[in-house]
């Protein structure tokens, strides 16, 4: 038998509007065949008239459906279908059927059962964006942005998610708090809520938050597609290495002490390169690393952004002097020495441990290329200074 399928246009508890719409499918000649989510299948009526009820029972399951259905026998009405766990289709098989829905607050007290859980999708989802914008202000908070073109650099991609993500919940979530307040106003036995036109403005804003969902879907493809990955493979490290820097440091290093790692961001690519020594731990379990070297690439997708980028970098609060290395279009070298509880300040943990730990030397060298920034930094026994040109120059 051919069927028509046709898509419920309400939600399953909203029975005064089912129903109806069960009964205009009846006056177009059509009769219920079964049910596969909201996907109504409806054949052909044999030219006698019937009506529909929706039976919503009081607890989700089907242990007491026998039940039910022989009760709802006797009483004139046949199962046809359920829409889930809590509400079954029945259809009258005589004129005189007996009645089924007729306590207006049974009916009520179980929407407001299914209200209270979309209730708690809007209230979580809020709560999920609430966590995500403070974690982002904690973690910008930390970062300490040397400038407004790092800011972008860094900040802008996670913003603009949070834009969407806020622009998705709105779209979703309003017409949803809207639709609650509705249902609840209505009364159900009433069973006047159904017109063709009132199906079809209901169905809009479900096809808006689809479509939303799908823009937002589709901008988050196109930021991917935007980062990239053209740092992807694994490229020698363009400066000079650890190595060559210091040998005595480097031959204590293990291969699990010596990392290689690429990233993509919506404006720049970024390739990194350290070697990091085996953490020291203190008595109270507080890890620090007493050598560091590390070689990080930057290439942004707007070269002209470059240029203020860099000078951002090498105009923070740090003794920074320019010098001259060959192969480079700039070059800004600093070097000071700090505490581990101000380089380690950022974690928020107790610094009291470290502060009776000796201060180290920090060396930072900024190379700029075109739209390529170089950034090294090393924090070992080499004074780097008097070995930019050996070690940097090309």
């Amino acid at each position: 038998m051919t069927t028509t399928v046709k898509r419920l246009p309400y939600d399953w508890y909203e029975i005064d509007a089912i129903e109806g719409w069960l009964d205009e499918q009846v006056r177009e000649g059509l009769r219920l065949v079964t049910i596969n989510g909201k996907d109504f299948h409806f054949g052909p009526t044999d030219g006698t008239l019937t009506r529909y009820r929706i039976h919503l029972k009081p607890e989700r399951g089907y242990h007491h459906d026998i039940e039910y259905h022989e009760s709802f026998a006797d009483l004139g009405w046949k199962f046809v279908d359920s829409i889930n766990a809590q509400a079954d289709v029945y259809q009258a098989v005589r004129p005189d059927a007996v009645e089924i829905n007729t306590d207006e607050e049974v009916l009520q007290g179980v929407i407001k059962n299914a209200l209270r859980g979309e209730l708690a999708l809007i209230i979580l989802s809020a709560a999920a964006i609430l966590y995500w914008i403070v974690r982002q202000i904690k973690l910008f908070s930390a970062y300490g942005f040397a400038g407004i073109y790092e800011f972008m650099l860094v900040a802008l991609p996670s913003l603009i998610v949070f834009v969407l993500l806020l622009l998705a919940w709105a779209v979703i979530m309003i017409p949803l708090a809207k639709h609650r307040r509705d249902v609840k106003r209505r009364h159900l036995l009433s069973r006047n809520y159904h017109t063709p036109a009132v199906a079809k403005r209901r169905s809009r804003p479900h096809r808006t938050a689809m479509k939303a969902l799908i823009l937002v879907l589709m901008l988050l493809v196109l930021m991917g597609v935007l980062m990239g990955n053209d740092g992807g493979k694994p490229q020698p490290c363009p400066v000079a290495t650890l190595e060559a820097v210091n040998s005595e440091e480097f031959s204590v290093l293990g291969e699990e002490d010596i990392f290689e790692y690429h990233g993509a961001e919506i404006l720049y690519s970024a390739h990194t390169y350290r070697w990091d020594s085996p953490a020291v731990m203190t008595a109270d379990g507080w890890g620090y690393t007493p050598l560091s070297y590390v070689v990080g690439v930057e290439t942004m997708k707007f070269p002209s952004w470059a240029k203020p980028y860099y000078r951002e970098l090498v105009t923070t609060d740090q003794p920074w002097q320019q010098v001259d290395i060959s192969g480079w279009d700039e070059a800004w070298y600093c070097a000071y020495e700090m505490t581990y509880a101000e380089a380690y300040a950022w974690t928020g943990r107790d610094m009291s441990i470290v502060e009776d730990l000796p201060p180290f030397r920090q060396q930072h060298l900024y190379l700029r290329d075109g739209s390529t920034i170089t950034h090294v930094s090393y924090d070992g026994a080499t004074d780097l200074y008097p070995r930019l040109q050996e070690l940097y120059g090309r």
